[in-house]
């Protein structure tokens, strides 16, 4: 469990380097408002694929809970199946629909709204590259198989970032760098699905159709969708909201300040991941192997969550000024600082977020995070109102209130309060002083 923690944080360190490197440098060369539409791009992508975190955890569960090929063989059937109809509906939808979204974005020039277009028709592509890959991406984790999945997946976050870098420096418009990203969307899904084939022997694989299978399935991902939803709300659709109050500019600072902070959340849940296959194996476990199997990637993922904290807090101010012109002037050094104390301590969630999902608690999870994100979202729809940018930042606070997921999973699995608390003492106690 530890080894594949390990092998998910170095290549989610790696991803993270390219991520943050990135973020100053469209400021950069695309100006504050033109990265404000990249994010408001971005966010359009992420409400689009909303489904995917939901596909890929069902997928995982079940695929790690069947091993036999018989059992398999309908599984995989209907999560094909399934992903494909979804992937080409919602695609055809965000094409057909560019204009409209685009007209929400807020009072754009007309070359802004143009391109906006444009960039959301090739966000299309994006949305039905990214979900075709759930499936072959869940076939890796449901084998224990995370170092294939991480190197293509820093491969594809380093071209990614390199190639959208590369462009703005040319003076790419917002199309061309979609453009890009939906090219390298489908060069990896060609990479994740030729893994998945040797791993599972697809080849000899035969379409097998189960009525209860799919009923059981529909159901855990309906629930796994209630935890999408509110991630989503939080992480994606808090932008929608900010560019039509504040404007493209303001977007681009909150864009860029989220984007950066939100690398924090995915360094620690990449270390609590593995415990999403395991957690569903701990049926056939012999009793009390539960604490054993949680307490490595608990304080692995608090440890990271808080140093990454302490760390952006601390640096991201002065990295900023480095990469970014006039950020004295476009930037808000506590704006960031805010975000990083609260990205930090609403991270801690991660392991009771995998477990929970892990042990068939899909619906108890959904209800947690999306409670939780529409009281984001609608803070933050008031703070920005009221506040401004600042204001829109303390909203995301409402989301520290998902660490109750790691207080239900401990009492689910029969750990002690006094016991689990233990395990994250030390870098709670020293996060609190050093972040005052």
């Amino acid at each position: 469990m530890l080894t594949q923690s390990l092998q998910n944080i170095a290549g989610a360190v790696v991803r993270l380097g390219v991520s943050v490197a990135t973020i100053p440098l469209l400021l950069r060369f695309l100006g504050v408002a033109e990265t404000g539409l990249w994010f408001w791009a971005q966010a359009v992508i992420g409400v689009f694929t909303a489904v995917e975190a939901a596909l890929a955890t069902t997928a995982t569960v079940f695929l790690a809970r069947d091993r036999d090929p018989p059992a398999v063989a309908p599984r995989l059937t209907i999560i094909l199946a399934s992903v494909l109809a979804l992937s080409l509906a919602l695609g055809l939808v965000l094409w057909l629909s560019a204009g409209p979204l685009a007209a929400l974005a807020g009072d754009l020039e007309g070359d802004q709204r143009r391109q906006l277009v444009d960039a959301l028709e090739m966000a299309a592509v994006v949305v039905l590259a990214r979900l075709l890959q759930t499936p072959f991406t869940s076939m890796q984790h449901a084998r224990h198989r995370f170092g294939a999945w991480n190197l293509l997946q820093t491969a594809q976050t380093a071209a990614t970032s390199i190639g959208v870098v590369v462009l703005a420096t040319r003076g790419g418009q917002l199309a061309v760098l979609v453009g890009w990203q939906a090219l390298m969307a489908l060069v990896f899904l060609a990479a994740h699905a030729g893994v998945a084939s040797r791993m599972w022997t697809l080849t000899r694989w035969r379409p097998v159709w189960s009525g209860p299978h799919f009923r059981e399935m529909r159901r855990y991902a309906a629930d796994a969708a209630m935890s999408t939803l509110g991630a989503v709300l939080f992480s994606h659709a808090d932008r929608l909201l900010v560019g039509p109050l504040l404007g493209a500019a303001q977007l681009g600072v909150y864009g860029s300040l989220t984007a950066m902070v939100a690398q924090i959340n995915t360094l620690s849940g990449t270390a609590a991941h593995p415990l999403l296959p395991r957690a569903s194996e701990l049926a056939s476990q012999p009793p009390g192997a539960a604490p054993a199997m949680v307490a490595p990637p608990l304080r692995l993922s608090v440890a990271l969550a808080l140093a990454l904290s302490l760390a952006l807090m601390t640096l991201g101010p002065t990295l900023m000024r480095l990469l970014v012109p006039r950020w004295d002037v476009v930037g808000d050094d506590t704006a960031l600082q805010l975000l990083a104390a609260i990205y930090g301590l609403y991270s801690l969630n991660a392991a009771g977020y995998f477990l929970l999902q892990g042990l068939g608690l899909i619906r108890l999870t959904g209800v947690v995070v999306l409670a939780s994100g529409l009281a984001s979202l609608l803070a933050i729809a008031l703070g920005a109102h009221v506040l401004g940018l600042r204001g829109a930042v303390l909203g995301n606070a409402c989301y520290i209130a998902t660490f109750v997921l790691v207080v239900l999973a401990m009492r689910q699995l029969g750990i002690p309060a006094r016991r689990w608390f233990r395990w994250v003492s030390v870098p709670l106690l020293v996060f609190v002083p050093a972040s005052m």
